[in-house]
């Protein structure tokens, strides 16, 4: 394990309290990242990718292009590269990720900001015995998002063994993360969808029980995305093993959004807007 120390964009003037601090600027985080020793291995051409979240898809092959989307803004354009820049962690080794079997990537601004944005799926992972293709992007876009609102991030960045389907039963390094995070942590799990999985860009998970808080995310999630939202409650992964469910089970407010590949592609030119939109209402909302 190996821990450094970097000042994020923004930070908050109060201690961890749940959905009632207020974001300003200046905080220090602390990155660790932990999983095989060794310097960080150089990115691979991704191959064929996809997902296998709560939404089953498959997303597209060859190497992901770094040019500039056509018709991006000078602000848009600095948010593709951010989001390409930080997918690297997990692209690396055609997305086994940089990291060594089960490593973790963890940056905690938990005294700063109620915050957490998880990204489970940004690298390949087993299921059921099952290799399962990663979700694009969610990894790079959780870290920018974090970057933007002073917000924790958890994300997979190696190789994930089969996980079983029993929180109950898991002793590993993502787990002990979640268990760890303070009282009032706020957990909004990414994942992507194909485009065809629903009639919406985006869609909210919101779990069992539905606290204030998570009202209120979901409040401003729908106002800021509007008619491109679908609600569907619980998704339909297998009952009490999403994080969502895990985590509201702790008393955590969680929130899951899942993200068609089209407005998570840097080569389509909605990535901003999907950054921009998620920012401002999560930003609202918290």
């Amino acid at each position: 394990m190996r821990i450094r120390k970097r000042r994020p964009g923004v930070r908050r003037d109060a201690p961890l309290s749940g959905a009632g601090s207020a974001i300003a600027a200046g905080a220090a985080a602390i990155v660790i990242v932990i999983g095989a020793s060794g310097a960080a291995q150089s990115p691979g051409s991704p191959g064929t990718t996809g997902s296998a979240g709560s939404v089953g898809q498959t997303e597209g092959s060859g190497s992901v292009d770094v040019s500039q989307a056509p018709g991006a803004a000078p602000a848009a354009t600095e948010t593709i590269e951010a989001v390409r820049a930080a997918e690297r962690r997990y692209s690396a080794n055609k997305y086994d990720g940089s990291g060594g079997p089960g490593s973790v990537h963890f940056v905690d601004r938990t005294a700063t900001s109620p915050l957490v944005f998880v990204a489970p799926h940004a690298v390949r992972h087993h299921r059921a015995g099952k290799l399962k293709a990663p979700e694009l992007y969610t990894g790079g876009i959780a870290e920018v998002l974090g970057e933007r609102l002073g917000a924790s991030v958890l994300s997979v960045d190696g190789l994930v063994p089969d996980w079983g389907d029993d929180w109950a039963g898991r002793d590993d390094e993502f787990t002990r993360i979640l268990h760890g995070l303070p009282p009032g942590a706020i957990i909004v799990d990414l994942h992507g969808m194909r485009d065809s999985s629903a009639d919406a860009p985006f869609v909210l998970g919101t779990g069992r029980s539905i606290s204030e808080t998570t009202t209120a995310l979901r409040a401003s999630l729908r106002e800021e995305l509007g008619a491109e939202i679908t609600d569907e409650g619980r998704f339909g992964a297998r009952a009490g093993y999403t994080v969502v469910d895990h985590m509201q089970r702790r008393d955590h407010p969680a929130i899951q959004i899942e993200i068609a590949y089209g407005a998570r592609d840097p080569e389509t030119g909605r990535l901003p807007d999907t950054v921009d939109r998620l920012s401002a209402a999560l930003a609202a909302s918290a």
